[in-house]
C-alpha cells in the first residue's frame, strides 16, 4: 500500500471498528472476508471498492490504528505517509 493515514495513537479494537464503520457509511468501501486477528493481537480488514482497496490495522506491535491505501483518501487523521508499508 502506497498511502497511510495513522488514525489514533495506540492500538484500539473500539476506534478500528468505528473506522471500518466510516469508511463503509462515507466513502462506500465493503469488508472483504472476516477481520484477521494476529498471534500478538493486532487486528486487520481488507475492504474494497471497485478496482481500489484499503486496510484498516490495530496494530498492538506498532501501537496505532491506521489506514493504508493504494491511492490517496481525503481524510482527516493525526498523521499520514507515502511509501511503501510493510503490509500489503
Amino acid at each position: 500500500m502506497l498511502y497511510g493515514y495513522t488514525i489514533a495513537d495506540k492500538a484500539d479494537r473500539k476506534i478500528f471498528e468505528e473506522t471500518i464503520r466510516y469508511m463503509e457509511s462515507d466513502f462506500g468501501y465493503k469488508r472483504d472476508g472476516p477481520v484477521i486477528i494476529d498471534v500478538d493481537g493486532s487486528t486487520f480488514q481488507r475492504m474494497i471498492k471497485a478496482s481500489s482497496e484499503i486496510m484498516v490495522e490495530s496494530d498492538e506491535v506498532i501501537n496505532y490504528v491506521a489506514i493504508t491505501s493504494e491511492e490517496a483518501l481525503p481524510i482527516t487523521c493525526l498523521r499520514t505517509w507515502v511509501g511503501k508499508n510493510r503490509r500489503k
